[in-house]
């Protein structure tokens, strides 16, 4: 019951943040502000309250999108940050992960020499 609590009180921290920044900012500037700022508390929610707004209004999308892609640079930057007070060696072992974290995708799409090439759908 008390994770419940929790997450529920988070999902409405971040409701509320996201309405202000939009009354602020416009939904242009204030979506992403808010994903920006809440992916420090949960991004996981985040993503989840932006989705919810896109599908209200798919006028909305482009700026929701750009809200759950910030809140997750916002918990990669946060987590690195944990990462170097507790161990800077783990932090520079880690770093091609944490700064470039799509890197392990580059290659999807390109010829390989173990298989045939795969192609994305799109």
């Amino acid at each position: 019951m008390g994770a419940a609590v929790v997450a529920g009180s988070d999902v409405m921290a971040i409701s509320a943040a996201g309405y202000v920044a939009v009354r602020l900012f416009g939904a242009r500037f204030g979506f992403p502000l808010a994903g920006a700022i809440s992916g420090f508390i949960s991004s996981t929610a985040t993503i989840g309250a932006m989705g919810s707004w896109a599908r209200k209004s798919s006028d909305l999308l482009a700026a929701c999108v750009a809200g759950a892609v910030l809140s997750t640079v916002a918990t990669s930057a946060q987590m690195a940050l944990v990462v170097a007070v507790t161990s800077m060696p783990t932090l520079i072992s880690l770093s091609g992960l944490c700064f470039w974290p799509g890197a392990p995708l580059w290659p999807m799409g390109q010829p390989s020499r173990f298989g045939p090439r795969v192609s994305v759908v799109r």
